[in-house]
């Protein structure tokens, strides 16, 4: 499907006029009557910062960093079609506005209306909104929230009125309401880009998904969604806290693929015996995984969906640069970070003033800025403030000292190899902070789409760059993968992974500075036939071996 992006006028999470606490409370008391578990489920705290509204209080769901908007369209006549029309039920599939509810529900239709959210922010927004009160008395109206899915997919349903976004963010439990997969069972904690490529596969090999956010659900609901589903397994990308636990008390298996770094220390509170299982995309992480209580740790690269990510025969001139990067410039994300090691500092000195914490920052900076091709912090930081680095290494932080000023330096490292590839008219996509480069010639593209778009970009650009972060320059990361299943020419940063998987100069090239990086682009846009062949293997590579189907067969053949 093919959701317009959205970029309304200022957007806030605060709530807007027509969103009132009595008429909340006069639908729960009414719902309180029918289905009191529903109403304390709805009680239990919740995340609601990916909800935001417009000036008009329109509502937007945000989606990796993009608003949509959550409106559904429906003329007096379609209400009209639905109610009158000979069906078993009707269900509205995710939220939609209480007034157009509100007319189906003054027809005289055969059978309760019926309503599903999995989130249960959204639904109590939607009961702030309307006063349902007489119509859930009169159960003319029926609420489902997250799991209660099961409870309506053995009825029929022959009005299914979906909110194109709930379509899209809710898609396998849509096929849970219309397929008849029950044997077996996964549930996959959301949150991750990569979430959806194994959801994918898993539903491929036959399982039912049901998606958990265990982030951003109390730990009553996340509890009660798995005690009803009763899954074979909770399938994780990167770890949550708390997460192992959970499971050991249910005797549920756990499987967790780290995929990106922590900036802080996994500490469990048992250990984890061996039906669970940690797989991480850097070998460097397996001893301190094994130390946090996991008896299963497992190396396992990242891979490519190859059936999202595929060579793009009709490309747009845009997508068609000389050199192309997509990613993050970490540019915002750096300077919460400086602020953070800025406090850090200052409560383990007892300092009332910034000026010490800023001097062993900078310093620290300066002396990874002599050269970006070897990560230095730590050793600076030792070096620098030796009882300060102590204390980094022995306590436990939410978010260790030594990563707040690896994102910055990694943050620099991507920003100063742009400005030394200006020559080459560079196109940049990701977000926003990219525009401080425009001085220097670099052109800012504005997001990436994570479909067709980005793959336009890996397929129609002359060269492709990956910039390793500071912190982690011994990885394959995904775009690595990601731009040669694509048929993309790519340019990385060499490393001992990297030479495990590909053949440089065969399947990719590689670089080992700028000075390198630099002489290999003007290399490649003169001798663009060697490049096409080198990325027609590295695509023949990846899809005979990298797969994202390659890997999680070796999560099952691991667990087994």
């Amino acid at each position: 499907m093919n959701m317009k992006k959205y970029n309304p006028d200022p957007l806030t999470t605060q709530l807007p006029a027509g969103y009132c606490e009595t008429i909340l409370q006069k639908n729960l008391d009414a719902l309180f009557n029918i289905s009191p578990v529903l109403v304390n489920r709805l009680c239990l705290p919740t995340k609601s910062e990916h909800i935001t509204f417009n000036e008009q209080g329109h509502l937007f769901y945000r989606l990796h960093n993009i608003d949509f908007p959550l409106s559904l369209q429906l003329s007096n006549n379609d209400i009209d079609r639905f109610a009158h029309k000979n069906s078993d039920n009707i269900l509205f599939f995710g939220i939609n506005d209480g007034a157009h509810l509100k007319k189906l529900l003054a027809h005289d239709c055969p059978n309760p209306v019926q309503l599903w959210e999995r989130d249960p922010w959204l639904l109590r927004l939607f009961l702030m909104r309307t006063d349902f009160s007489s119509e859930i008395n009169g159960r003319k109206i029926e609420f489902y929230l997250g799991i209660d899915i099961l409870k309506l997919a053995n009825e029929p349903h022959t009005q299914l009125i979906f909110n194109p976004i709930s379509e899209k963010i809710y898609s396998f439990e849509k096929e849970i309401l219309q397929s008849q997969k029950t044997i077996k069972k996964a549930m996959v904690c959301t949150g991750e880009l990569f979430i959806e490529d194994i959801c994918l596969d898993l539903s491929a090999r036959n399982y039912s998904i049901y998606q958990i956010d265990v982030n951003g659900l109390a730990i009553e609901e996340i509890r009660y969604a798995i005690q009803t589903f009763k899954p074979e397994f909770i399938f994780s990308i990167n770890y949550s806290h708390g997460l192992a636990e959970l499971c050991q008390s249910l005797s549920l298996p756990l499987i967790i693929w780290e995929i990106d770094p922590a900036k802080d220390q996994i500490e469990i509170d048992m250990a984890i015996p061996g039906g669970n299982a940690l797989f991480t995309y850097r070998k460097k992480n397996i001893p301190k995984h094994e130390q946090s209580g996991f008896a299963k740790v497992k190396y396992l690269p990242l891979a490519s969906n190859t059936q999202k990510r595929k060579v793009q025969q009709c490309i747009a001139h845009k997508y068609k640069p000389e050199v192309a990067f997509v990613g993050s410039s970490m540019l915002a994300e750096a300077q919460i970070y400086k602020q953070q090691f800025i406090a850090e500092y200052n409560q383990f000195t007892s300092s009332n003033t910034s000026d010490a914490a800023e001097k062993v920052l900078q310093s620290c900076l300066d002396y990874q800025r002599q050269d970006y091709s070897r990560y230095s912090v730590e050793s600076a930081l030792k070096k620098i403030a030796p009882a300060f680095y102590e204390n980094c290494v022995t306590r436990s932080f939410s978010i260790n000292p030594i990563r707040l000023i690896d994102e910055a330096a990694a943050a620099e490292k991507r920003l100063n190899y742009m400005v030394e590839l200006r020559e080459f008219n560079t196109k940049i996509w990701g977000d926003s902070g990219w525009q401080v480069l425009s001085d220097y010639g670099i052109q800012y593209m504005g997001m990436a789409g994570h479909s067709n778009e980005i793959n336009q970009i890996y397929s129609g650009s002359k060269i492709n760059l990956d910039i390793s972060r500071l912190y982690q320059m011994d990885i394959v990361t995904m775009r690595v993968f990601d731009i040669l299943a694509c048929g993309g020419f790519l340019i990385t940063e060499y490393n001992e992974a990297l030479g495990e998987i590909f053949t440089p100069g065969e399947e990719l090239e590689t670089y080992r500075n700028i000075e390198e990086l630099v002489d290999k682009i003007r290399f490649y846009l003169r001798n663009f036939a060697a490049a096409a062949t080198i990325a027609n293997k590295g695509k023949e590579m990846v899809c005979a071996n990298h797969k994202i189907s390659d890997r999680v067969d070796e999560i099952f053949k691991f667990m087994t």
